[in-house]
């Protein structure tokens, strides 16, 4: 039997049935060739039975497979050229090959593509999702080599003090507040006694990459409980991870409450949702009063109406939820000052609206905070009573806060400053087109538009300490990127098109282009080189209990261990009067503070880390505290008492004596 009469046999029910009657009038070769073509290759569009299948499997799981292996090839094989000690003011963008940015290019469209077809099986957006996580925060940590960020190197400190003390100590003076909420910190201590470690340095370079890992599950529970549609929960955790930006997914406190508060969401919306609708408002003799619940009524009636999957479990299961979501709010009071009255808004919101059905929930969680302010925080809620006080209510001032003055940074960090600021504008853009487009649907989303409001609270409260204008977007977040996905897919008749594909790669690889500028763009400061590590040891293993310790800025790996033994004097905090005297006369000013007979010894120290922190930010002069280590270097009042490339640590000269004699 000829390839022409195989094909004939086939009874392939396609319009080309007719032809390929006459195929045998024709060479075999060119038989041949159009059989194949049509019949066997894997990108032919399915036509016919012979290849349907194998079209499937292709599309489905080996091309997006091949694609993410090719992807991650290329990211590791581009982190070998990566040289940290060529980065500028740009961070970490400036110093990473281009090889990687094409790593995430295939990564991407491989994604996009594959959450656009409904044949893709979850496994394969799964693995896309862990990718992204795992290049985006491993990247660093395999570069770098250490801890990054001098904040969570004072979070091991913490730890440090809980496993030398075996305890707290609310009423010390350095570090306060992380000893007035431990929860996080004895959990880590006693992971790492468990686990055989000296301390939790290892584990906390990799706390990003865990606690994204974290936020994965977190946030398909969540996201599972707005809609039906697979496509619009993916993209919407796909554009989380490439619009969280603000970094609080280190080894922190924030980072694990954060994972809580979204699981407390998640069980409180799929597994204490509403099923009834309220009653119908009375008619009241206020007429404004019976509008206002009429139409409160209304949104709630419109809500119901969205199509919600529903989780049904018998009143022993939802005990034992309840008990779970009770007990991760106690870890949640004890561990976070914000967290826990970022998560009673939230769900009082939802309690309010009839979203959620736990009712009593709001004033138990409000208990529970406001006992262990007055209970377990005691010591620091009375010392900072005042400034919350002052802070209450002024919204303006509480904004002004948190932005850094653009006018005194380098050109490179005002552009970072710049980036960040286009890409939180941009999710927020694309959040509410899709919201809107989401209504034109149908769809009123209303228990994910009370979330993304929630958090918006704080900004009466305090200013946070500079902060609280990035927990509000951090917090804000994952609603915000629900309704950001909801732009490509606002239902799920929606977006069937090709080039619905196109726009998601394009709108994911601008929010990939801004989070690349703005979560690495302070890695010139935020990065320690292992010489700057051993410096730190160093100093912290070598100074005397009750040291003065003089630090050009704290942008270095400061407090990490002893820390309750020193006294920290940063250059760059000082008042501008006396940075100016500093700068003129270090040698002069400087020995003056360090021999001072309260302390047994006075040590300096001036990293490469200090130097691009305060060079970037412009809080002192640029290439101050290069001039300040020059003047001592050449004055014989100092002696360099260890030294690297990249740290120095000086004494004063008498000391190195008396301590000699």
């Amino acid at each position: 039997m000829t390839i022409c009469q195989m094909e004939l046999a086939l009874n392939t029910p396609d319009d080309s049935f007719v032809e390929d009657l006459t195929c045998h009038t024709k060479s075999d070769r060119s038989c041949r060739r159009r059989f194949f073509l049509r019949e066997i290759w894997p990108f032919n569009s399915g036509r016919g039975k012979y290849n349907s299948e194998e079209t499937k499997i292709w599309s489905a799981v080996l091309g997006p497979l091949l694609a993410l292996s090719c992807a991650i090839l290329l990211w590791g094989i581009s982190l070998q050229s990566a040289d940290p000690r060529q980065m500028n003011d740009l961070g970490l963008v400036s110093v990473l090959p281009p090889l990687i940015y094409l790593s995430l290019i295939i990564l991407v469209a491989s994604f996009c593509l594959a959450a656009h077809q409904h044949q893709t099986p979850e496994v394969i957006l799964l693995l896309h999702a862990l990718a992204l996580i795992f290049v985006l925060h491993a990247t660093p940590v395999l570069i770098y080599g250490t801890l990054r960020y001098s904040w969570a190197w004072k979070h091991v400190g913490i730890v440090d003090y809980i496993q030398r003390h075996h305890g707290i100590n609310p009423d010390i003076s350095i570090l306060s507040a992380y000893h007035n909420w431990p929860g996080f910190f004895t959990l880590v201590a006693f992971a790492t006694e468990i686990a055989g470690l000296k301390n939790p340095l290892v584990v906390a370079a990799w706390a990003p990459v865990f606690f994204n890992f974290l936020y994965l599950g977190a946030l398909l529970l969540l996201f599972r409980t707005f809609t039906s549609d697979r496509r619009l929960v993916w993209l919407g955790v796909w554009f989380f991870f490439l619009s969280n930006w603000v970094g609080q997914d280190y080894f922190s406190p924030q980072a694990l409450n954060y994972f809580l508060h979204l699981v407390i969401l998640g069980i409180c919306l799929r597994w204490f949702s509403v099923k009834t609708l309220p009653l119908e408002p009375t008619p009241s003799r206020r007429h404004w009063f019976a509008r206002a619940v009429s139409l409160f009524h209304h949104i709630i009636s419109l809500s119901a109406r969205d199509n919600i999957p529903n989780s049904n479990a018998l009143p022993l299961e939802r005990t034992g939820l309840m008990a779970v979501v009770i007990l991760l709010f106690a870890v949640v009071a004890s561990s976070h000052q914000l967290t826990p009255f970022m998560t009673l808004a939230a769900i009082t919101a939802l309690v309010i609206f009839r979203r959620c059905s736990a009712t009593g929930l709001p004033l138990l969680m409000l208990v529970m905070a406001v006992s262990w302010i007055f209970f377990g925080a005691r010591s620091f809620f009375i010392g900072e009573l005042g400034s919350l006080i002052e802070s209450f209510g002024r919204v303006t001032d509480n904004l002004d806060e948190n932005l850094i003055d653009l006018s005194r940074a380098t050109a490179g960090q005002r552009l970072v400053a710049i980036m960040g600021r286009a890409l939180s504008i941009l999710l927020w853009a694309m959040a509410l087109l899709g919201g809107v487009r989401r209504i034109r649907r149908g769809y009123l989303d209303l228990q994910a538009i009370l979330l993304i409001a929630a958090p918006f609270g704080a900004l009466m409260g305090t200013a946070y300490g500079g902060e609280v204008i990035f927990r509000i977007y951090f917090f804000a977040l994952p609603f915000a990127a629900f309704f950001a996905a909801a732009l490509i897919y606002p239902s799920s008749a929606s977006g069937t098109s090709g080039r619905t594909v196109i726009w998601t790669v394009l709108l994911s690889s601008t929010l990939l282009l801004g989070f690349s500028f703005a979560h690495y763009g302070k890695d010139q400061q935020y990065h320690f080189t292992k010489n700057e590590v051993d410096a730190a040891r160093y100093l912290y293993n070598t100074a005397p209990p009750g040291s003065l310790l003089v630090e050009g800025s704290r942008s270095y790996p400061a407090q990490f261990r002893n820390y309750e033994f020193f006294t920290y004097v940063p250059i760059d905090r000082e008042p501008p009067e006396s940075q100016v005297n500093i700068i003129d006369n270090p040698v002069e000013v400087l020995s003056r503070w360090m021999d001072n007979k309260r302390y047994p010894r006075a040590f300096l120290i001036i990293t490469r880390s200090q130097k691009a922190d305060v060079d970037a930010l412009g809080m002192m002069p640029a290439g101050s505290l290069d001039g300040i280590e020059q003047s001592l270097l050449r004055s014989r009042k100092f002696q360099v008492t260890y030294g690297n490339e990249d740290a120095k640590i000086f004494v004063l000269t008498d000391d190195v004596k008396e301590a000699g004699q």
